[in-house]
């Protein structure tokens, strides 16, 4: 009798050790995943736009675009509010903020932006969303001139007039031409910031392209960004080749618009500049017309970006 009682008391240590080892291993492991979810939060939000859903719905997009890792998406406002009003609600429903609104500004048209916009606003009111404008003066090429700064810049007022009481931030986005007969005022950097000058309250922000630089721009990072640094507050990134080996501004056979972790050009020399001048604001993906899967492609950028940030 005492030996089996010996025995059972045995049987029971067992399975109270082989227990407590599975509760110890379960608890690690929630300390551990518990510690990777304190780490990630200290990746600054990462933004994507002109994303290919590759024949997903808004929402399965938007779904995966929050596992993935990334925070909000860019819209671009093409006059359809019904749309827009869809893609915002999208966008919540996935907890993804609405990080930017694309609309396009010409002043030779009349009036030089779709009002109609104004409708959507109180659907951002605390997102904490950025109006990047992409600015026209016809679609033929133009030299700047004060008399179109001027007209521009009174534009630009009555645009941030109608955000300021939706908490919602103006930014001045260089776009490089699409063609001859679609050219943009505001192609560089140092055209934005021209602009941005004219208000001395800084409410109006510039954003810097990555792409649109290298293709457009080609001007030393360090002096460009010691030129922009009091007014920007976007920055939009994705994997490039080196200024001097872009040529074909075609995205199906170019080679300046790629996942974050390609190209020949060194993403970090960036970080390296952004870091230096004490960059504090928003940044953006930019996946225009990347081919291949996906998914698999923002999965990379994300990785990428967060080995910037030091995870």
């Amino acid at each position: 009798m005492s030996n089996k009682f010996n025995s059972i008391q045995w049987l029971i240590g067992v399975d109270a050790i082989f227990i407590f080892a599975i509760l110890l291993t379960s608890f690690s492991l929630a300390i551990n995943d518990t510690v990777a979810d304190d780490d990630t939060k200290n990746v600054p939000p990462l933004f994507a736009f002109c994303v290919n859903s590759e024949k997903r719905t808004l929402d399965q997009q938007n779904m995966m675009l929050h596992e993935i890792g990334f925070t909000g998406i860019g819209i671009e406002y093409n006059g359809t509010i019904k749309k827009f009003e869809t893609e915002v609600a999208s966008a919540k429903k996935n907890l993804l903020k609405v990080a930017m609104v694309f609309l396009e500004v010409d002043i030779t048209r009349d009036p030089p932006f779709n009002r109609d916009f104004v409708k959507v606003l109180p659907f951002l009111k605390g997102e904490g969303t950025q109006l990047a404008l992409q600015i026209r003066a016809g679609g033929k090429p133009t030299k700047p001139s004060d008399l179109l700064d001027e007209k521009i810049v009174e534009v630009i007022r009555q645009i941030r007039e109608i955000v300021e009481r939706f908490e919602i931030g103006v930014v001045l986005y260089p776009h490089i031409p699409h063609s001859n007969n679609r050219c943009f005022y505001v192609e560089t950097v140092k055209d934005a910031v021209r602009l941005a000058e004219k208000f001395p309250d800084h409410k109006v922000g510039v954003m810097f392209n990555l792409s649109h630089w290298a293709v457009n721009d080609k001007s030393d990072l360090e002096t460009l960004f010691m030129l922009a640094r009091p007014y920007l507050v976007s920055v939009t990134i994705n994997g490039v080749d080196k200024p001097e080996e872009v040529k074909n501004k075609d995205v199906r056979s170019g080679n300046w618009i790629q996942p974050l972790d390609s190209g020949s050009f060194k993403i970090e020399t960036l970080f390296e500049i952004l870091k230096k001048n004490d960059y504090k604001g928003t940044f953006g993906l930019q996946c225009f017309g990347i081919s291949g899967n996906t998914k698999e492609h923002l999965k990379r950028s994300i990785k990428k970006w967060q080995e910037l940030n030091g995870q």
